[in-house]
């Protein structure tokens, strides 16, 4: 039987998922949104602690001051967290327990939000190639740093706009320097990188010994120090340490992780469900998990091939 499904990579298979009617994922929808209040849909109304036809502008206010907040006090205790928050937000309500509630709603919200941004990244990185893991930091003596944020970002843009670059970073401090810097995993068509690469010695602070890195002289002359370091594809330990780096940042409170355009997170394809399917799973919808060489279909059933590069790369991409 064919079936019509969107397929993502779990970073050991892949994952088809069937696409649903457009009527019933629009009534999916609606069924989760909270009785249709915008900006509630990952809150239930059963967590809420007011009236909303009463009390809406009290929970919008109460609400920002959580956001404003919520930063800081993730650093804290669970039990700091709770005692800042009740702090911040006192006057809002008329009882603790009604505080306290709504400060757990939200922080269940926060956390549902984080697990979904770090799905949605997993599936991002592992249908793309990346070619290079780079770190570039940048040199005051050339620009500020509200300069280097600035200018970095639109040549990164302009570079993924113009070369067909793709990249996912992070912007961080330095633990020891508090300089700011940037991470990134790239792929670097080639021949699109200006200026020459050098090898040079440099100390790690990090590993606390000198170590090789390649700079580019054309962004170290406009930036700063940089280091551009070639990822091996076939090493499966070492790509997966570089996601792990990249993605304990979504786990810090603002940090936001940076995507050039076009980063998929879906493909969409016609698989045989009989045939190439491994095993089928329910939580809570149905999950596909395909053979390594499974086929891809054409919606008339007839063969497009096996599963391979050029398969793949001509398959629709979807981000949701």
């Amino acid at each position: 039987m064919i079936s019509k499904v969107k397929i993502y990579n779990d970073g050991s298979h892949y994952i088809g998922l069937p696409i649903i009617h457009p009527e019933e994922e629009k009534s999916e929808n609606m069924h989760n949104c909270c009785n249709g209040i915008p900006g509630l849909s990952s809150v239930s109304t059963d967590d809420l602690p007011f009236d909303l036809n009463n009390s809406w502008e009290r929970y919008i206010a109460a609400k920002e001051v959580f956001e404003k907040y919520y930063s800081y006090s993730m650093s804290l205790s669970k039990k700091e967290r709770l005692d800042f928050l009740h702090s911040k937000l006192d006057g809002f309500f008329s009882t603790f327990d009604m505080a306290t509630k709504f400060i757990q709603a939200n922080l269940n919200r926060k956390y549902r939000n984080f697990v979904y941004r770090r799905l949605r990244c997993l599936r991002k990185l592992n249908l793309a190639d990346f070619n290079y893991f780079c770190t570039f930091t940048y040199d005051d003596k050339k620009l500020s740093e509200k300069d280097f944020r600035t200018k970095f970002s639109y040549f990164i843009q302009n570079k993924a706009s113009r070369d067909n670059w793709s990249y996912i970073g992070v912007w961080e401090r330095g633990s020891e320097t508090e300089r700011l810097h940037f991470h990134a995993l790239i792929n670097i068509p080639e021949g699109t990188l200006p200026g020459k690469n050098v090898k040079k010695r440099k100390w790690s602070s990090k590993v606390k010994r000198l170590v090789t890195v390649i700079e580019n002289d054309y962004i170290l002359d406009r930036f700063g120090a940089n280091d551009f370091s070639p990822i091996n594809l076939e090493d499966a330990n070492e790509y997966n340490d570089l996601l792990c780096y990249l993605l304990k940042y979504i786990e810090k409170s603002g940090e936001r992780l940076v995507y050039s355009r076009g980063l998929y997170t879906f493909l969409e394809a016609y698989i045989d469900e009989e045939n190439d399917v491994l095993c089928t799973k329910y939580n809570p919808t149905v999950k596909f998990t395909l053979y390594d060489d499974f086929r891809v279909f054409n919606p008339d059933g007839t063969l497009i091939g096996t599963c391979d590069e050029t398969v793949l790369n001509s398959l629709k991409k979807r981000m949701s």
